[in-house]
């Protein structure tokens, strides 16, 4: 079912006291907010400040640093000027996004190939139906097996030249939309999650602004050529708002799972073939924990490093934006029932205090 999401079946907990550490190192320097996993060879692709030109690859099972693949910079054609994005190849390779290309790495590292792309520049990839795909304004761009490029959905705005977007009168809130889309992707459905921008005036001053008023929005585009859309699950989005600018991705089932950086309500998962869904709850609020992800049925969490004193009889803390220590912990359920299929490990909480939280 598509466009549509039932009542919620469940609300979940990410068990904070149990769980074990991927990586706990202190020479780390962890970027949370690009990630991807690849739950077929149970590998974490990150990038860390310790290879600013490159992407690392370490195990989900031990923690060992599996490979780092480098970037070459510039402009030659196996070169890129930037990494914007990256998405692991389905053959343990790794496409990388740069401004206007994508290099397909093999799964040694070296330069496989590269794809020129034209028209507006991307800013999240992943592999669809067998090939590199990128999201643009109304749709998707893939890299055909023939080296055409084709568009995917009945929504894509065309463009001409090296234009991000095509801008209607005054309302850019279309350009920041699609400008900060998100893809995530299993062989045959790619989802497009995207902000909902609109023009909000600050009272009495007069000043506008552009603002994510929430919740995100999901196009789906299956192998077969069908579209539709998802809705994204309200609960709890009056308390905290937290059901905008969210990370997509895919969790070992095929689920879809959304990420947020609220650290009251760290994100849900989404069955997309009956809308049957679980939301993350937190019991205290978790300013340094992100959640990332779900693989098998355990919890992705990035703990930023941070530091704690005491000033004038004040707590003071500082939060660092990277993360040196990255976990696994088990997802218990709170309330409501399961969803068929979805998570089958996942056991009701026995922890003191859960009770009071409910769906």
């Amino acid at each position: 079912m598509v466009g549509t999401v039932a009542s919620a079946q469940q609300v979940l907990e990410i068990d904070f006291a149990n769980g074990r550490d991927v990586i706990n190192d202190d020479m780390r320097a962890v970027i949370p907010w690009q990630v991807a996993i690849d739950h077929l060879w149970g590998a974490l692709y990150v990038r860390d400040l310790e290879e600013p030109d490159g992407v690392m690859v370490f195990s989900l099972a031990s923690g060992e640093r599996l490979r780092t693949y480098r970037i070459p910079k510039g402009d030659g054609p196996a070169e890129l000027r930037q990494l914007n994005g990256f998405a692991p190849a389905s053959d343990r390779g790794l496409y990388v996004l740069g401004d206007r290309k994508v290099l397909r790495l093999d799964s040694l590292g070296a330069v496989a190939g590269y794809w020129q792309v034209t028209g507006p520049r991307a800013r999240s990839i992943c592999e669809f139906g067998g090939q590199p795909t990128l999201g643009i304004q109304g749709g998707l761009k893939r890299r055909g097996p023939d080296g055409v490029d084709e568009n995917i959905g009945s929504r894509v705005v065309e463009v001409e030249g090296e234009s991000w977007v095509r801008v209607v009168g005054e309302d850019w809130s279309d350009v920041l939309k699609w400008r900060g889309a998100k893809l995530a992707c299993t062989p045959d459905v790619a989802y497009l999650v995207f902000p909902n921008e609109e023009v909000v005036e600050s009272p009495g001053s007069g000043i506008r602004r552009y603002s994510n008023t929430g919740p995100d929005s999901v196009l789906v585009f299956f192998g077969n050529g069908r579209e539709g859309r998802l809705e994204v699950p309200a609960e709890f989005a009056d308390e905290r708002a937290w059901n905008r600018d969210l990370k997509p991705s895919i969790d070992t089932n095929g689920d879809l799972v959304l990420a947020s950086s609220n650290g009251g309500v760290p994100g849900a998962i989404v069955d997309l073939g009956t809308g049957c869904y679980g939301v993350l709850r937190n019991r205290e609020y978790q300013l340094h924990r992100e959640f990332a992800g779900i693989y098998r049925d355990s919890a992705l969490v990035f703990h930023r490093d941070r530091e704690e004193v005491t000033v004038e009889g004040q707590r003071v803390v500082t939060l660092y934006a990277e993360a040196r220590q990255i976990s696994l912990n088990p997802l218990r359920r709170v309330s409501g029932q399961p969803c068929p299929g979805m998570l089958p490990s996942v056991e009701d909480a026995r922890l003191p205090g859960l009770g009071g939280v409910q769906s």
